[in-house]
């Protein structure tokens, strides 16, 4: 079932995970690019944060405006087969980031259900907002594009939006 998530209720969402993020005290709020966008933003203003941006399209580009960067939370929006969160956990091997000098966690807006169980987050997941096994369509995006069942992926032109 497609199901249309107002902005209020995302919001009220990603304020409740900020409650959960900030007893892990980062330095720093991670956008996932570009899903998580909306959510890091609404996430860093409660806690007080800058943003940095994630990239997964462009290996290993991360952007953060403190480059004393210790403890940081990557945030999503959505975890279906977990394909970012395992690209991002193996990027973040590639870069040396090493739990004795960096410390990192995972924040998805929205989980799916079908898949939470098989996931291996690594002792990474931090929070989530909502797990379902519904098609949520996000406030930033157009209803009549959302295809119920695509798991395309923007960074691969595979998504309703993709070229």
């Amino acid at each position: 079932m497609k199901i249309s998530l107002d902005f209020n209720t995302f919001k009220n969402i990603c304020l409740s995970m900020a409650e959960e993020i900030s007893k892990y005290e980062p330095n720093e709020i991670i956008a996932i690019s570009r899903g998580g966008l909306s959510a890091a933003h609404i996430i860093a203003k409660y806690l007080n944060l800058n943003v940095g941006m994630y990239f997964p399209k462009e290996k290993q580009l991360l952007m953060s405006s403190n480059k004393y960067l210790s403890k940081v939370v990557f945030v999503e929006d959505l975890v279906a087969h977990g394909r970012t969160f395992d690209l991002l956990n193996s990027h973040m091997l590639e870069l040396g980031f090493t739990s004795q000098t960096f410390e990192w966690k995972f924040a998805p807006v929205l989980i799916d259900g079908k898949y939470i169980e098989t996931q291996d987050f690594n002792d990474k997941l931090i929070t989530y907002g909502l797990k379902t096994n519904h098609w949520i369509v996000m406030p930033y995006e157009e209803e009549t594009k959302m295809v119920e069942g695509d798991r395309g992926l923007f960074r691969d032109n595979t998504d309703q939006y993709g070229g």
